[in-house]
Order: structure tokens, then sequence, then C-alpha cells
């Protein structure tokens, strides 16, 4: 059975009931992702400043979710399909669920490798990815350290202030005092 979501408007012309900006009439083949939505174009990520070693632990990270864990999650979905009818087997949601996680990492990862910049550790007084600040709130007696990054850095010390947060938008080019 085939729905038509068009519907004639005064003076003949015809609309979709998709947002502005969609052709009317049916769209082409093709040019819908699953379910009849418009597709959705994602925006380019941003530039990722990393640490050499933030960098590598990342790409390690992507390697291991492309290939071990994707065997692991593939032969999870097989053990599970064996277990009966899919539509009522918990064990094979759960594996198809942790497969779209593991999916959605790797591309996440895969897109800020694509946008980084390894910086080296900054030399100076002016505050850059991969400095270490200490931060003085107005009316605060105490001060916070904070490492100045991508909030994909690690460091067992210090919090992590990302440059794009408002905080660390203010405080990049920042020279003490």
């Amino acid at each position: 059975m085939c729905h038509d979501r068009s519907f004639s408007q005064p003076g003949g012309a015809r609309s979709t009931g998709f947002p502005l900006g969609f052709p009317l009439g049916f769209p082409q083949a093709g040019s819908l992702e699953a379910g009849g939505r418009p597709p959705v174009t994602l925006r380019p990520m941003k530039e990722v400043q990393l640490s050499r070693d933030a960098y590598d632990r990342l790409r390690k990270e992507a390697d291991w979710r492309s290939g071990e864990r994707r065997d692991e999650i593939s032969i999870w979905i097989e053990r599970a399909r064996e277990h009966g009818d899919i539509r009522e087997n918990a064990d094979f949601d759960a594996a198809k669920n942790e497969q779209g996680l593991n999916e959605g990492r790797i591309r996440q990862l895969e897109g800020m490798l694509r946008a980084s910049i390894v910086v080296d550790h900054p030399e100076g007084d002016v505050v850059a990815a991969g400095t270490i600040v200490e931060v003085r709130m107005d009316g605060d007696a105490d001060t916070t350290q904070y490492l100045v990054g991508s909030i994909e850095e690690r460091h067992e010390s210090f919090d992590v202030l990302s440059t794009s947060s408002p905080l660390g938008e203010a405080l990049m080019g920042a020279a003490p005092g």
C-alpha cells in the first residue's frame, strides 16, 4: 500500500508536509533515509588540538573498535541468533545495541582524528592547548588547576578544560595575571 504524503494547497501547489526546503511532490528514489525522513548532512568537525599521547590513544582505540571489538560483537550477534526468535531475544537486542554504540564511537573517533592537530607542549607565558593553568574565580580564595585541551585528553592530576568551552575560550592566548 502506498501513502501519498503530499497534499494540495491553494493555487494548485503541492506540499509534502516536510520542512521547508524539501522538494515538493515525491522525492527522487534513494533520496530518503529509512523511515521516510529527509537525509541529514552533518557539519565537519571543528579543529581538535590533541597532545601526541591523546592522538596515539585515540588512534589505538579506533583501531581496536574497528577490528577486534567489531569481530567480538559480530560473534555475539551470531550466537544470539542461534537462540531462536530474534523478536523476543534480549541478548540479540543487547548485541545490536552494543554494535550501534561501537559504530557511533568509531565514526566519532575517525572524525576527530581527521580534524585533529597534534600540538607540542607550548612554551612561553601564553595559554594554549596543552597548558596547565591555575584559575581563581572572583570572590573565591581557592584556585583550581586545569589542563587546557580537548575533552579527549586524560590526566591523572588535573581536570581538563576544553578550548571550546566559554572559560577555555576566554583563557586562550591570555598571559598570567
